[in-house]
């Protein structure tokens, strides 16, 4: 047989020049499968958008309110209703999260409405639950969250702290993504000089960097009987429950002046007695500041005419209504910062601390 040379000038006869060159066959669903990824990620945001600005029913006074992923782990002392409605709204996120009813914090959730749990309180796409007593509003979950979108990529976690605070404070929330047991939010606070890392108390508050809120805690303090002047400030409140009381200790940064001291002392119920004779002959038992009782004493201890204590220190000031027990309270080392606040909640029956940390300029929450 003769040697035969084959040549040709067509790019497509080049095995060089075509290799890897796709038919036109093939390139057809390369495209389809192009524009099936872009409509279903067209279709997650615009379904993810509806979720979010639909209309849901929310109590009133939300005070907390989280986005949970189906898989996002939730620690045991954290409400047993949040647990359940995450498995219940499986394979969606549900919504967890505090109501303010009278001075306790109630849990509530919203779950997409298919969801195997029984509620009155539906909408098109959301049914509410743990709300059957609250004061209710229609409004959309967009609106109770801060100006972000990071739901969209993971989990997240909005505080209204107007709830806490009252009308002084600000009204603005305060959002961020959060991941297992820490929350970082991108509020802005005033940068702590503290180095606190453990407190007496079942729970703490630096109103050196949130100066705001003395003023409702002053009202609070009237709920007990104790009185203080606005103009006395202190850097630091802590407080602990009895089982039918309320301790609080105050604490300065400096030893306290005289008039300071004799404020407090009068604010918890000391008094000096000082009698007058009125022209029919009659006397006057009047009541005044205890300034001579501050003077004339080495004690730092009262036992109040109305029930409880009152202890007078250099620079700190103890005020309870009864017996209560101080416990130290430590800040766990997963909470690196300069602690801000530290609040000790209950959730069906358990108790959890909550730690507000300033880092980097920025507030954190860890639990």
């Amino acid at each position: 047989m003769d040697n035969v040379i084959r040549d040709a000038s067509l790019p497509s006869a080049s095995f060089i020049l075509a290799y890897g060159a796709p038919s036109s066959r093939g390139r057809n669903p390369k495209i389809l499968a192009l524009f099936a990824g872009i409509f279903a990620l067209v279709t997650i945001i615009a379904l993810s958008l509806f979720i979010f600005f639909s209309s849901v029913i929310m109590p009133r006074d939300v005070a907390v309110i989280a986005f949970v992923k189906s898989n996002q782990p939730l620690p045991d002392s954290l409400p047993i209703e949040w647990k359940e409605a995450r498995d219940a709204a499986g394979p969606f996120p549900a919504f967890v999260g505090l109501r303010r009813s009278n001075d306790t914090l109630v849990p509530f959730a919203v779950v997409p409405r298919w969801s195997d749990s029984a509620s009155t309180h539906k909408t098109f796409f959301w049914k509410t639950l743990g709300v059957n007593d609250a004061e209710t509003e229609t409004t959309s979950l967009r609106h109770l969250a801060d100006r972000s979108f990071d739901y969209l990529r993971g989990s997240w976690l909005v505080i209204h702290p107007s709830v806490f605070l009252g009308d002084a404070s600000t009204h603005e929330s305060i959002g961020g993504p959060f991941k297992k047991s820490r929350w970082r939010t991108r509020a802005s606070i005033t940068k702590s000089t503290s180095e606190v890392r453990s407190f007496i108390g079942d729970s703490y508050l630096d109103l050196s960097v949130m100066p705001n809120a003395w003023t409702n805690i002053l009202s609070g303090l009237e709920e007990i009987e104790y009185r203080i002047p606005e103009d006395v400030r202190a850097q630091t409140i802590r407080w602990a429950h009895g089982a039918t009381s309320t301790a609080i200790a105050l604490d300065f940064s400096e030893p306290m002046t005289s008039s300071t001291r004799i404020a407090l002392a009068a604010a918890a119920g000391l008094y000096d007695e000082a009698t007058v004779a009125l022209p029919d002959g009659t006397s006057l038992v009047e009541l005044r500041e205890p300034v001579e009782l501050l003077a004339s004493t080495t004690s730092s201890e009262w036992s109040l005419e109305k029930g409880g204590m009152f202890q007078l220190k250099d620079a700190e000031v103890l005020f309870s209504t009864g017996l209560v027990a101080w416990n130290q309270t430590n800040v766990p080392d997963s909470c690196p910062g300069s602690l801000v606040a530290a609040f000790r909640l209950e959730f069906s029956g358990q108790n959890s601390m909550i730690f507000f940390i300033e880092k980097k300029g920025k507030l954190e929450m860890c639990w």
